[in-house]
């Protein structure tokens, strides 16, 4: 059945085009749809409680997507960014100066050495809401955050779209065999 589907797929839409490809991307907010996570609000009520808010899971989660779309006042610094990352990694106490409140910090486990500068600012002002840092699932850095930043931070993990939150939304197929289709995560080769 996989190869059928890969068949069909590549007599479509050409042999080079993954079928992920016709899903929402976590840059493209403002041309599809966004699907709201389960996850959201309770983002949200522990960036009230605490200083920082982690957010974990694997690549092509939306982890990137969520925090933007509900931090939109916030500043977004993308550590797989060249020059984000030279400064980060250079400098990681000038970095955190320079982005010192209501920011996005995305790809942390690039540079764990920010978790201690993170750290030192957070107990300077433990003022709720400060940082929202994300990084890829791994164990690593789940570890670094919890050593440097516990009891200032909550750790949340978004997993991709559930079924629920599917059907919630716009890209709602009908059967199997659409989902299959049309993609989704992970891809389908």
């Amino acid at each position: 059945m996989p190869q059928l589907i890969r068949l069909i797929w590549r007599a479509l839409v050409g042999p080079r085009t993954p079928l992920s490809a016709t899903i929402c991307k976590s840059d493209f907010i403002g041309l599809m749809q966004y699907i709201d996570r389960h996850l959201s609000s309770v983002c949200l009520k522990d960036l009230e409680a605490f200083p920082i808010l982690t957010l974990t899971g694997p690549r092509q989660s939306g982890k990137s997507t969520m925090l933007k779309h509900l931090l939109k006042g916030w500043a977004y610094v993308s550590l797989e960014e060249p020059s984000s990352f030279d400064f980060a990694s250079e400098d990681p106490a000038g970095f955190i100066r320079a982005n010192a409140n209501h920011v996005i910090i995305d790809e942390i486990q690039r540079v764990p050495r920010l978790l201690s500068q993170i750290q030192v600012a957070v107990d300077e002002n433990r003022k709720p809401g400060r940082y929202a840092i994300s990084g890829s699932h791994n164990l690593a850095l789940i570890e670094s955050v919890s050593q440097s930043l516990a009891g200032r931070t909550s750790v949340r993990h978004l997993l991709p779209f559930s079924l629920a939150e599917i059907e919630r939304s716009a890209w709602n197929p009908s059967s199997l065999n659409d989902a299959l289709i049309s993609g989704s995560y992970p891809v389908v080769l």
